[in-house]
């Protein structure tokens, strides 16, 4: 970690998935980010959407997802993500 970073260990989807979105939300310039799973439902669908929209408005986006973990992606999260459905 650099001088003026920190980290918070968030245990479980309840807490890590609304700090994340609205992490997503406020980007301003960049988002990496790395995932394992990729599976149909609300939550994904709230992620692929506010990518798309970061996109849109000038934000540098990269998403990485595992080949497998991924096979359950819908073809519009995947196109709305970037890759060729």
């Amino acid at each position: 970690m650099l001088p003026g970073n920190q980290i918070e260990v968030l245990q479980n989807g309840d807490g890590f998935f609304p700090r994340f979105l609205a992490d997503l939300v406020a980007a301003r310039k960049t988002i990496h980010w790395r995932t394992y799973v990729w599976w149909k439902g609300r939550i994904t669908e709230q992620i692929a959407r506010i990518l798309a929209e970061k996109a849109r408005q000038g934000v540098e986006v990269r998403l990485t997802v595992d080949a497998f973990g991924s096979t359950k992606m819908e073809d519009h999260q995947s196109r709305r993500c970037g890759r060729p459905g």
